[in-house]
């Protein structure tokens, strides 16, 4: 008996691998891959897309979706085929409980492994596609980053000098331009743009504050008392100023300056100094000599221990500073309006004068060409090029030239009492309908008119 049973189940045995077979042939029970892929919802079908990196995201994941589908088909048509095997035993034997939860572990394990593959060969058909195409590589990550990261931007062109009749331009020669009623700055000759105070507004002739010029080229120069009024007016003109009551004066190639100094007392000092151009444009007046009441003034510093920026608080000056025992002066600043921007070539004393010269830039090559003014006139002041308002007046394509009624000395122009010399003033029209105005010194309508007193009326 024990025979013939072993026999049978051996029999049985034998037969099971061909049943098993036979049920592994069979269809395999459709799957909808959607109940178990819940995370990955199968999309609608679209047209196909003309840019081809949004095309490859989509067609990856129609690959990984029809690779898990058949992955989890064969497995699951294998664990069906297992679950239609028929033993010998009953089918809640341990045995089978054991088959169906290897094949369940194998199945999901199979579904990892096959993925991350899957998902590899995805992308590398999608470089090799972009690559074919001559797209760079990066070109999809930077495609879909373009939302989140900013593209990086060109970088911004030069600006270009402006054209020549976008701009005002200013060309001065032989001018005694007042600083005040009484000082000048004698203007040899000057070039340069004229620029708005506020963009996009017309300069006003008649308004300092309305226009600055750009120095493209020029000379121009100061006497010690032009510069003595200059620093006492406008430099060191502000409340608890520590100069005052100064006075300047050429010694050969040197600066004589006298003055008070005030700290807590006032001080009278009397410096004698050398001129130097700054590499950053400003003027140096480095002390040769130095007199404090009467004494001599370097010596009693060092005793004392003290430097001349001990004593000065030159915070509140315009375009003035000191720094050890040498003072600083900023030649464009110390000037009142019309502001003035240029850089120095040079600065030296010639006679009783202080003389500057501005760099020559290259935009003064415009006044060889477009702005030329009619050289028959020694002293005079041009203007050429864009928009500019005087009086009621305002000139578009401007091209006026103010000439110097009297040309036997320098033209004497106060451009805060602009005003009154163009009342005495004549102008005419040229044939380019430029304008021409012939204007007097300031000097002869400044000073005032003798009034005669009126007879009185008696009665009859």
């Amino acid at each position: 008996m024990r025979t013939k049973t072993s026999q049978g189940a051996q029999r049985g045995n034998s037969l099971a691998p061909k049943r098993m077979e036979c049920r592994a042939k069979a269809p395999a029970r459709e799957v909808d891959a959607g109940s178990v892929w819940d995370h990955a919802p199968a999309r609608p079908r679209e047209s196909a897309p003309r840019d081809l990196t949004l095309a490859a995201p989509s067609a990856a994941f129609t690959v990984v979706s029809l690779t898990a589908q058949c992955s989890y088909r064969n497995a699951v048509g294998n664990a069906g085929g297992s679950r239609r095997v028929r033993g010998t035993r009953p089918s809640g034997s341990p045995d089978i409980e054991a088959t169906m939860h290897s094949f369940k572990e194998r199945l999901h394990g199979g579904i990892r492994a096959e993925l991350p593959a899957a998902l590899c060969l995805v992308l590398l058909l999608v470089l090799i596609v972009l690559a074919a195409n001559g797209r760079p590589a990066d070109a999809v990550q930077a495609t879909a980053g373009d939302s989140a990261a900013p593209r990086q931007q060109a970088p911004a062109a030069r600006a270009e000098p402006p054209s020549p009749d976008s701009a005002l331009w200013l060309e001065m020669r032989n001018v005694d331009l007042h600083i005040d009623r009484r000082g000048v700055l004698h203007v040899e000759r000057l070039r340069g743009q004229v620029l708005p105070t506020k963009p996009g507004e017309t300069p006003v002739l008649d308004d300092t504050r309305s226009f600055s010029v750009r120095v493209t080229s020029g000379r121009v120069a100061l006497t010690g008392e032009d510069l003595s009024i200059l620093l006492n007016g406008y430099v060191f003109n502000y409340p608890g100023a520590p100069l005052k009551r100064l006075r300047v004066r050429t010694a050969g190639s040197q600066l004589v300056q006298t003055g008070v100094l005030h700290k807590g007392v006032d001080v009278r000092f009397e410096i004698t100094s050398t001129l130097s151009l700054e590499p950053d444009g400003r003027v140096r007046l480095h002390p040769t000599r130095t007199r404090i009441l009467g004494i001599d003034g370097a010596r009693l510093l060092r005793a004392l221990g003290l430097r001349l920026d001990d004593l000065l608080d030159l915070r509140g000056a315009r375009g003035a500073s000191v720094r050890g025992n040498d003072l600083f002066l900023e030649p464009t600043k110390i000037l009142p309006p019309p502001a003035i921007s240029g850089r120095l070539a040079s600065i030296r004393v010639e006679g009783d004068r202080i003389v500057q010269t501005f760099v020559r830039v290259p935009d003064d090559a415009v006044f060889d060409s477009y702005v030329r003014a009619d050289s028959a006139a020694p002293n005079f002041v041009y203007f050429r090029g864009a928009r500019l308002r005087f009086g009621k007046l305002l000139m578009t394509d401007t091209d006026l030239q103010i000439v110097d009624a009297e040309q036997r000395d320098p033209f004497d122009l106060y451009l805060a009492e602009y005003n009154r010399q163009l009342v005495a003033s004549e102008s005419r029209t040229l044939p380019n309908l430029g304008l021409k105005v012939l204007m007097p010194d300031y000097r002869t309508i400044a000073a005032p008119r003798p009034t005669v007193a009126a007879r009185p009326v008696t009665p009859h």
